[in-house]
């Protein structure tokens, strides 16, 4: 994050991170926790599980760190 925040963004304007939290209903994992303890949220919060095609995916705004660099 602190590489996409600090030069990408500024370069190329990235505003958001996007991922595809696996999800297996078999052994019932899903790793959309791990990215909601960094602050990712659901791009589609109303999503039935199990999902049709094995993922959630998830999204980061970086608009507040881009803030925060920019005022220090």
């Amino acid at each position: 994050m602190d590489y996409v925040t600090q030069t990408l963004s500024p370069a190329v304007g990235v505003r958001f991170l996007t991922v595809d939290a696996l999800y297996d209903p078999d052994t019932d994992y899903d790793s959309s926790g791990f990215y909601d303890r960094f602050g990712f949220r659901f791009a589609n919060a109303d999503e039935t599980l199990p999902p049709t095609n094995g993922y959630r995916t998830m999204y980061f705004d970086l608009k507040p760190l881009i803030d925060t660099l920019e005022d220090s």
